[in-house]
This record gives structure tokens, C-alpha cells and sequence, in this order.
């Protein structure tokens, strides 16, 4: 009896240490299997991280393509209102040739008259009444020629002018209006200080003062808000209407 427990306790231990053994072999390929699934995990994060920055990167190389292009066509209208002013420049001086071409001919047909005037004078015996009739017709010819040339030329100058202000980039058009911008940056100036003197004034009789009304302080200080968005445009139009009245007294 004794002997056939002693044999069913070592077959219990035997069985305890065969199910431990396949315990330890199983809780090992789960610790394996664990580390297999953890490695895996940092490797998708990892292809995932990878894959956000190409995908930043593609985003930033198309967003450089796109500014490029964009650069292109600016330079491409830039290039196109050069080429179109380059021939409004060369159409402007064909016609400063033609008119010194014209202002030479007329300059030698004085001459010649000037020339047939003496030859008359001296072979054929004019009257001087005569001879002085004839030098007066030529310099009133050559006053006319003259003041002929010099209008072209002025209006050949507006002409050039206009075109240049009209086909230049924003950039070349500073260097035709330095003048002009100073102007406007000076009377800004003087309009600043306007704008705090009233406001000064304006303090003055909200804080300093009880005899006016609160009407006449919100009407101050309604002025004082609409003054810097009305003076700018008034001050563009006083600009504009001065410089047209000047065209008219430039030419004398």
C-alpha cells in the first residue's frame, strides 16, 4: 500500500515537472512571439515615420515647383513688356531720325535760298528793297522751321515719356518719379503732424474743458477718427489737379 503510494506521488511529480517544463517552453515562445510583435510595431512606426517625411518632402518640392513657375510667367511678362517697350524705343528714335532728317533738309533749304538770295544780289543786280524782301521771307521761313522742330521734339519727349511710364515695371518707375515721391513723402509728414496737433487738441477740450457739449466732442472725435482715411485721397487729388493745371503752364 505504502509502496503503491510512493509510486503514484513520483508519477505527480513527474507530471509537475513535465507540464513545468512545457510552461517555461511556452511562456518562452511567448516572450519570443513578443518581442517578434514589439519589433514589428517599431518597425511599421519607423516605415511610417519614414514615409511622413518623403511625403513632406514631396510637398515641399512641389510647393518650390509651383513658386518657380510662378516666377517664370512674372519674369515672362516682365520680359515681354521689356521687349514691347524695346520697340516703342525704337520706333520713338526712327522718328528722332525723321525729324533731324526733316530739320537737316529744311536747315539746306534755307541755305540754298540763302545762296540763290546772294547770287541774285550779286548777278542780277536786285534793288535792295528787293534783296531785304527776300532775306525777310527766308528768316521768317526759318522761324517757322524752327518753331516746328522744337514742337515735335516736345511732343516727340511726351511721347517717350508716356510710353515709358506706361510699358516700365513698378521698380523702373521709381527711378521716373523720384521727384514726385518726395513730394507725396513730405506732405505725409506735414499731415502727420496736422493729425497729432488735432489730436492734442481734441484731449484738450474732452478733458480740459466742460463748457462744450458732448455733442461737440463726439464731433471732434469723429473728425479725429475719418481724418487719416479722408485726407490721403483729398491729398492724391489736390496733387493730381495742380499737376494738370502745370501741363498747361510747362510748355511756357
Amino acid at each position: 500500500m505504502v509502496y503503491s503510494c510512493k509510486n503514484e506521488l513520483d508519477d505527480a511529480r513527474d507530471d509537475r515537472d513535465k507540464y513545468k517544463k512545457e510552461r517555461d517552453a511556452y511562456k518562452k515562445e511567448r516572450d519570443t512571439y513578443k518581442k517578434d510583435r514589439d519589433t514589428c510595431y517599431s518597425t511599421l512606426n519607423t516605415s511610417t515615420a519614414e514615409k511622413n517625411k518623403i511625403q513632406g518632402k514631396l510637398t515641399d518640392t512641389q510647393s518650390q515647383l509651383n513658386t518657380m513657375i510662378t516666377q517664370y510667367d512674372v519674369i515672362k511678362t516682365q520680359y515681354q513688356l521689356m521687349q514691347k517697350l524695346l520697340d516703342v524705343e525704337k520706333q520713338n528714335v526712327s522718328n528722332c531720325n525723321d525729324a533731324y532728317n526733316k530739320q537737316t533738309t529744311e536747315v539746306g533749304y534755307l541755305k540754298d535760298h540763302n545762296l540763290v538770295n546772294e547770287y541774285f544780289s550779286m548777278k542780277e543786280g536786285l534793288t535792295s528793297q528787293e534783296s531785304s524782301a527776300i532775306n525777310t521771307e527766308l528768316k521768317h521761313i526759318d522761324r517757322i522751321s524752327y518753331a516746328a522742330v522744337l514742337d515735335q521734339n516736345s511732343q516727340l519727349s511726351n511721347e517717350i515719356e508716356k510710353y515709358r511710364n506706361e510699358y516700365s515695371t513698378d521698380d523702373q518707375k521709381i527711378n521716373y518719379e523720384e521727384q514726385t515721391i518726395y513730394l507725396l513723402l513730405q506732405a505725409n509728414h506735414f499731415l502727420k503732424w496736422i493729425y497729432f496737433f488735432c489730436f492734442i487738441i481734441f484731449l484738450y477740450f474732452l478733458y480740459y474743458t466742460t463748457k462744450y457739449s458732448i455733442y461737440v466732442k463726439i464731433v471732434l472725435f469723429i473728425v479725429i477718427v475719418i481724418y487719416p482715411f479722408v485726407i490721403y485721397p483729398i491729398e492724391r487729388r489736390l496733387y493730381d489737379f495742380f499737376n494738370y493745371i502745370r501741363s498747361f503752364l510747362y510748355p511756357l
